[in-house]
């Protein structure tokens, strides 16, 4: 009996017990269609994190300095802008002031998702994502005059201040605190929009700091807290530039780092890394579930398949006896298995692709590590995407089905022709 002959009987013998086939295809099922789901989250996932860091120079360092309020001077913007000269490794410095609850208002309207932040000039370099479409971004007479004006996000030009030409939002005013900021500049549409990136804001760090005030941290005492965007002119030299920070808050303060100024420092590159490891980590957790659902659909194959051999003992010893080898007799029990398996995968990926690609494309803003407490929307998942996802789960799962077919499989090739065909 050639292999297409023991297929066709496997099918068969299958269809004769419908019932007892599809509850033991029912583990597999929902092992494969969670596997699938969970496999195109962490695909998605990773494309956001890639996605929302190719917004950012590649080289760029996020720094918190903390000065103690009463023990050490403060070190300045001055201090930190003139590291681009003095320093080989820092080839721009951007004071990064957030203004929290800004709530921007317009016309009597208010904008919930809009951001404002104060920087400087040079930040526009620092984000090659953010393009001015109109007008023009901060210039250096903006920050130290601290000019009342404002570059806005394309959502907040279109929803804010209902332009649908950028060039109309030139010149408008809106409110931040209260105070009027005139439109000076409109940056273009993010896609994919990360962080809600077209619905940020930004005016003359100087400006900022106005209205904020200094920051004061409450740590093992008062601290204030300076936080900069610092470019390096290469990924290599992230811990040299950090270092270099370092050594200026040490000469300013005149103490060794550490005792009344300390530093925080992130990179782009180490927090791209620290968010894969997340989505890395939270995927392998959860595809040990559907593993876990999986081998439990295993062992019902198995059981199933000692099962039948047990019914079909006089079956096995009648074919024994007409010239069936014990080979054929194992390769018939396997392809019953590989199929239970292979229909349950099949079914697991007709229901997991489809949820797979609604959970993608709901799931809304996911919080991926700590890094500044990033934020990112989840692009439409094309169906495409979902085809490897769906091929893994599935080669898991026939795999699963012929390891726990064999031993059935192997009983029943091992049966003597007489004692079979003799069993009650």
């Amino acid at each position: 009996m050639d292999v297409r002959q023991s297929l066709v009987m496997a099918i068969r013998n299958l269809q004769a017990n419908k019932l007892r086939f599809m509850q033991t295809t029912l583990g597999m099922v929902i092992g494969v269609a969670a596997a699938v789901v969970i496999l195109c989250m962490g695909s998605n996932l990773l494309k956001g994190v890639g996605a929302f860091y190719s917004a950012y120079s590649s080289s760029l360092m996020y720094m918190g300095v903390y000065t103690s309020v009463e023990n050490s001077p403060r070190v300045t913007v001055a201090d930190m802008e003139g590291l681009v000269e003095s320093s080989e490794y820092i080839t721009a410095v951007s004071p990064l002031v957030f203004v929290e609850d800004c709530n921007l208002r317009y016309d009597g309207q208010t904008l919930d998702k809009a951001a404002v932040k104060g920087v400087s000039e040079q930040f526009l370099n620092m984000k090659p994502a953010c393009k001015v479409v109109a007008g023009r971004f901060l210039q250096p007479l903006d920050i130290s005059r601290r000019q009342n004006v404002c570059v806005v996000g394309s959502a907040v030009a279109s929803e804010l201040l209902d332009c649908q030409n950028f060039e109309e939002a030139i010149g408008k005013t809106v409110k931040i605190y209260g105070e009027n900021f005139t439109v000076i500049g409109v940056l273009g549409e993010i896609k994919p929009d990360l962080e809600d990136g077209n619905y940020e804001n930004y005016i003359p760090y100087t400006s900022a700091k106005q209205l904020t005030g200094d920051i004061v941290m409450p740590l093992k005492e008062d601290y204030y807290l300076d936080v900069y965007y610092v470019n390096l002119n290469s990924t290599d030299n992230i811990i040299n530039g950090r270092d270099t920070v370092r050594e200026l808050l040490a000469e300013v303060s005149g103490r060794p780092h550490g005792e009344t100024t300390m530093l925080f420092s992130l990179s782009t590159r180490t927090s791209q890394k620290y968010d894969r490891e997340c989505v890395f980590g939270m995927v392998g957790k959860l595809l040990g579930l559907s593993g876990f659902v999986l081998l439990v659909g295993g062992v019902g194959i198995m059981n199933v398949m000692l099962a039948a051999v047990q019914e079909r003992k006089q079956e096995i010893g009648v074919r024994r006896a007409y010239g069936a080898t014990a080979r054929e007799i194992r390769r018939q029990f396997v392809l019953e298995a590989v199929c239970t398996s292979a229909l349950g995968a099949l079914l697991g990926i007709v229901l997991g692709m489809p949820t797979g690609w609604l959970v993608c494309r709901f799931m809304g803003s996911v919080p991926i590590g700590y890094a500044g407490q990033l934020f990112f929307s989840l692009e439409l998942l094309d169906f495409i995407s979902l085809l490897l996802p769906a091929f893994i789960a599935a080669a898991v799962a026939i795999l699963i089905g012929v390891i726990f077919g064999l031993y059935p499989a192997n009983k029943a090739a091992k049966l003597e022709p007489v004692a079979a065909i003799n069993s009650d």
